[in-house]
């Protein structure tokens, strides 16, 4: 093994490794004396010479079973970077191909993660996208009385959604001077952009993804490299981080993630251009949360709008609206990961045994008077 293989330099003071001025070898080593002049003083060391061995483990330089970093270096967390200029290291448990939850199912059958508490180390998920700085939108809509819901999402965001990431949180509102001022922090910000008000809450619903697509091809695209759309009536409970993010990920309808596709609320008319046979469905997916790369989201949002736009001519909506084109879509453009109910959960449903834990929830708020045209 070189040296160079460990350390990652042609010529490495050992002071650089574990922050003292003069570091003698019989720390390392137990040698009786060695002065650090005597191991690096080369362009080229190798570590059998050093410690007389043909092949060497971390294990045999400084007599334990089993060595961190942190041991060496004497910190609880240490990045590999800041030692030698390479890569990151970070600790963390072993993982084990042994244990994991078994309560639930962990993947789906086009082989892709479907996330749960318990399924992930987020220490590690979140140094392998911190390497890659990305921008994430969050698309809101606050129109009419929705505005009320802004300040308690946000700041409940900015301890919980994606924390050490740069966000912008997009805001479609009708009252652009009922967006509340929220402390954020570096490299987080608000964005706010005029949309027409609305009589009923289904337009709302269905004007979603036509004014995303319009943002996105004006200004997201030049700002965001992954797009999340969820509901303004909404607050972060829990971490809600990297783990999320892929080219698409949905979210499963915490009603119906325990049911089969023959109680899916799916859009059964032929008529709709988000028509599902009897026969056919994956998941039943909610339309309060879903996100990814910000291409595939483009796609997505665009394809609903135009669906939804055919439908209006034929005159017709589809059952649930946007969700009955997203489920529509996702059947025939699998999701790359697929989020738990963990990941959309309501304030007006017990949490059950399986759910560890709730990231983010649904508010429990009286419809008819929030709604423009009520409850109905």
């Amino acid at each position: 093994m070189l040296l160079e293989d460990v350390v990652g330099a042609d010529l490495v003071l050992l002071e650089d490794v574990v922050g003292a001025d003069l570091v003698l070898l019989e720390d390392v080593v137990g040698a009786d004396l060695v002065l650090l002049e005597d191991v690096v003083g080369a362009d080229l060391v190798l570590l059998e010479d050093v410690v007389g061995a043909d092949l060497v483990l971390l294990e045999d330089v400084v007599g334990a079973d089993l060595v961190l970093l942190e041991d060496v270096v004497g910190a609880d967390l240490v990045l590999l970077e800041d030692v030698v200029g390479a890569e990151l290291i970070l600790k963390y448990d072993s993982p084990s191909v042994m244990q994991g939850r078994r309560d639930v199912n962990c993947v789906t059958n086009w082989n892709v993660p479907l996330v749960w508490e318990g399924t992930f180390d987020p220490i590690v998920v979140d140094s392998i996208y911190k390497k890659l700085n990305p921008r994430i939108a969050v698309i809101l809509f606050a129109v009419g009385k929705y505005t009320r819901f802004l300040k308690a999402f946000i700041e409940s965001g900015e301890k919980n959604f994606m924390v050490g990431f740069r966000v912008t949180y997009y805001i479609f509102t009708d009252h652009k001077e009922e967006v509340p001022k929220v402390a954020l922090a570096t490299g987080r910000n608000i964005t706010v952009l005029p949309v027409p008000s609305a009589t009923r809450w289904q337009d709302v619903v269905l004007g979603r993804m036509k004014w995303a697509t319009i943002a996105i091809d004006q200004q997201v695209r030049r700002e965001a490299d992954y797009v999340f759309m969820m509901d303004i009536d909404s607050i972060f409970y829990h971490r809600f981080g990297a783990e999320s993010l892929s080219r698409l990920s949905a979210v499963l309808h915490r009603a119906f993630y325990k049911t089969t596709r023959a109680h899916f609320p799916y859009e059964r008319r032929p008529q709709s251009q988000a028509y599902i046979p009897a026969d056919e469905g994956d998941y039943y997916y909610t339309a309060a949360v879903w996100g990814g790369y910000l291409e595939d989201m483009y796609k997505l949002v665009k394809h609903c709008h135009e669906q939804s736009e055919i439908d209006a001519k034929n005159k017709i909506e589809a059952v649930w609206q946007e969700e009955s084109h997203l489920n529509k879509y996702l059947l025939y453009n699998k999701p790359t990961k697929v989020l738990s109910a963990e990941y959309l959960w309501s304030a007006y449903d017990k949490v059950p045994e399986d759910i560890k834990v709730v990231r983010i929830s649904q508010l429990v708020k009286n419809y008819a008077e929030v709604r423009p045209n009520g409850g109905n």
